[in-house]
């Protein structure tokens, strides 16, 4: 998997009290680009959909996240605070590698729905994507993982090494859009049932 150099901007805010934060997280969603996407988790649902200004349910939230091309806001509420990240790519940011990842979610497209038959009693799953998927294609969520880019020349004590892969291997990740198609591990898989 090929990696990509870039400078990432991590931001971190925090918010008293919890219900006051929607006006910052909105002003910060300003970066994400188009099109936007939003996911908010409460306990009494999950919440998918296009981004549109907005943030539904925001107060009874615990959790939630605006993204798009540009940037990615999230959010976690923690009794009556909110505490909340911009990751985005910019020039004052610190040097990454940046690797593109599809993050698979549930169902497959049966001409009428993402049907997850995995799951007992399962609800039709709907996602706001844009067109009609092609049969058997699932929605996935594009993403982008940074990791550490790796010193040049490596230190020579054995010390520093240890120190230098005793860190985190991934650094960061941020949702970039959704999409939808076919999963690549099967139809890689397919595709070289076909060639024998």
């Amino acid at each position: 998997m090929e990696s990509e150099a870039v400078l990432l901007v991590i931001k971190q805010g925090t918010r008293r009290p919890y219900a006051e934060a929607e006006s910052d997280l909105l002003e910060r969603a300003k970066e994400v680009g188009e099109p936007a996407f939003l996911i908010v988790q409460s306990f009494e649902r999950c919440l998918f959909t296009k981004f549109t200004g907005t943030i539904p349910d925001f107060a009874t939230s615990f959790s939630g996240r605006i993204f798009g091309p540009q940037a990615e806001v999230r959010w976690v509420r923690e009794a009556d605070l909110c505490r909340y990240w911009l990751l985005r790519e910019d020039n004052d940011g610190r040097p990454a590698l940046r690797r593109e990842q599809r993050y698979y979610l549930w169902g497959i497209w049966d001409g009428k729905r993402f049907a997850e038959l995995r799951i007992p009693d399962y609800q039709p799953l709907a996602y706001p994507l844009d067109g009609n998927p092609a049969q058997q294609d699932r929605a996935y969520i594009r993403v982008y993982e940074y990791y550490p880019v790796p010193p040049n020349p490596w230190p020579s004590q054995a010390e520093e090494v240890e120190k230098l892969l005793n860190q985190p291997r991934l650094l960061a990740h941020r949702f970039v859009g959704l999409a939808c198609g076919q999963e690549q591990r099967a139809k890689e898989e397919e595709d070289e049932d076909e060639e024998e």
